[in-house]
């Protein structure tokens, strides 16, 4: 019956609020090192991971109605123009290949992502998300000091956005929306991260990502938030 539940709980998610993207959490493998005096440098970590982004919904809807074949037969608004989503998170990696990947599974987030060092400070990582869209973040490791680092690169994203479209005079009764479109963006993304997870040990960690973007499709700028807290 709890299965049920669950179940039940999983297709409303989907059906009347979507998904966004996930925080892609194997970004940890930039920063992870095994310790010196460890024989074993495969490395696991869970927790909470949060994600907020905030975009131009004015400027969504005016290219949906530029884009809509009659715009004056159509009532068009969007279907959460601010994103939030909360979900629990595993990652595990290897510290010597510089590689990880992790899975996030919650509220409004279902994904997955791997990352890869493509040397000692410089790496990539990949993800996709259920109905949120994908993304490639290209970072650089600018500081490592023990318990703290941060990180600052170029992300691209392909996001997710549910409109509601409803003909005039028309109105019938439905629920979740009616067309789902994905926006691309390109910007900047910085994170930090702090915990004794983080330097090689045992213990909590925490990670903090901004992504400031610009959307091309819309002319306009968008703003993303990501929280993560876990326990190596």
């Amino acid at each position: 019956m709890k299965l049920f539940f669950k179940i039940v709980a999983a297709a409303l998610i989907f059906a009347l609020g979507g998904c966004a993207l996930h925080a892609p959490m194997s970004e940890i493998a930039a920063f992870r090192s095994a310790p010196p005096d460890s024989s074993v440098e495969r490395w696991t970590t869970s927790g909470i991971a949060m994600i907020a982004s905030m975009g131009p919904s004015d400027a969504i809807v005016d290219a949906a109605y530029a884009a809509s074949p009659n715009p004056e037969q159509v009532e068009i608004s969007l279907l959460g123009s601010h994103h939030l989503g909360v979900g629990h998170f595993r990652a595990g990696g290897s510290a010597s290949r510089r590689t990880a990947g992790s899975i996030t599974l919650g509220y409004g987030v279902v994904g997955m992502d791997f990352t890869i060092g493509l040397s000692e400070n410089i790496y990539v990582t990949a993800g996709a998300s259920v109905f949120g869209g994908g993304q490639i973040i290209l970072q650089r490791r600018m500081t490592d000091r023990g318990s703290g680092a941060t990180g600052l690169g170029l992300a691209f994203r392909y996001a997710s956005q549910a409109l509601d479209v409803r003909w005039i005079p028309e109105e019938t009764f439905h629920i979740g929306p009616d067309k789902i479109i994905y926006l691309p963006s390109m910007g900047i993304r910085m994170v930090t991260l702090l915990g004794e997870g983080i330097s090689g040990g045992v213990g909590p960690s925490q990670s903090i990502s901004l992504f400031l973007g610009y959307l091309p499709a819309v002319h306009s700028a968008t703003l993303s938030v990501a929280l993560g807290f876990g326990q190596h």
